[in-house]
């Protein structure tokens, strides 16, 4: 990779509110079709800032495929209602 002049997904984030009664369980990222990043979290009842740098994957590689951030919540039982306040999403590319 050191003389290559490919674009690199490296990094993704969340921004996110979740309450006491709902749960990020699982998040996961596709290019297209290809599933390239699969992890299993847990957060309740916080502000989420979540960043990760994951292996890098080629963006330069075929045609251009859309990236997709899957996001899996539980909802749990109780007052308040569960309840997620997403906040924004992104990706570092170098």
């Amino acid at each position: 990779m050191e003389n290559d002049t490919s674009i690199y997904l490296r990094v993704i984030a969340l921004r996110a509110k979740v309450n006491e009664n709902a749960t990020v369980d699982r998040i996961h990222i596709r290019r297209g079709t290809t599933l390239i990043f699969d992890k299993d979290v847990n957060y309740t009842n916080m502000d989420i800032g979540y960043v990760e740098t994951i292996a890098p994957q080629s963006m330069s590689q075929g045609p251009q495929l859309g990236l997709a951030m899957s996001i899996y919540v539980k909802f749990l039982t109780g007052q308040p209602r569960g309840r997620v306040e997403f906040q924004g999403a992104g990706a570092g590319f170098w």
